[in-house]
């Protein structure tokens, strides 16, 4: 309830796939299930434990491609006209909660059989994102460092709004605040692009 609460007044909320995950985790039970974008049944729950039979009704298995649905900052992970061949290039998710999107909620990436694979929506004051996938970490591991720190940053620049904040594309910091006259100070200057 207390997340719930926090994204109703504005902060930003990520749940990720995961064997207890969304329905399978019975997270239909909770205040969660009127904030996240996805519908969650009852009859998802996984069982615990190691020897426990994967739901195959809650679980997408095997290797998943995605690919955009629409331009979005969070799946621009590079150059608009490369985007769509980069994801392409990317590895595969090694299995997926299976998501169905409330009405609410805007599909940004499926999977090879039009499966929504990241899911946005609002909240209250907040925004919500729902993905399907735990296994980016394979991005680094086999040549995309970039892409899988793009995708993670803009994600979170989404969920804190900082997409609709005034752009400070030019920054200068320096190393301290105080300066004895006639002391040298190093200025850092930097251009975001």
């Amino acid at each position: 309830q207390k997340l719930a609460d926090a994204v109703q007044q504005g902060a930003g909320l990520m749940m990720i796939g995961g064997y207890q995950s969304f329905g399978p985790g019975e997270y239909s039970f909770t205040a969660l299930s009127d904030v996240l974008p996805v519908e969650m049944f009852d009859y998802e729950r996984q069982p615990l434990g190691l020897g426990a039979k994967l739901q195959e009704t809650s679980h997408l298995q095997g290797d998943i491609a995605m690919q955009p649905v629409r331009p979005h900052m969070i799946t621009t992970i590079t150059e608009a006209n490369q985007n769509r061949q980069r994801w392409t290039q990317l590895p595969p998710l090694v299995g997926a909660n299976k998501l169905v999107s409330k009405d609410t909620g805007r599909v940004l990436l499926t999977g090879p059989n039009d499966e929504p694979i990241l899911i946005a929506g609002d909240y209250g004051a907040g925004r919500v994102l729902a993905f399907a996938g735990d296994s980016t970490w394979h991005w680094r591991r086999e040549g995309f460092p970039t892409e899988l720190q793009r995708f993670w940053r803009q994600s979170i620049l989404w969920l804190a709004h900082r997409d609709e904040q005034e752009h400070h594309d030019i920054w200068l910091r320096l190393p301290q605040r105080r300066v004895l006259p006639g002391m040298d100070v190093p200025v850092l200057v930097g251009v975001s692009s």
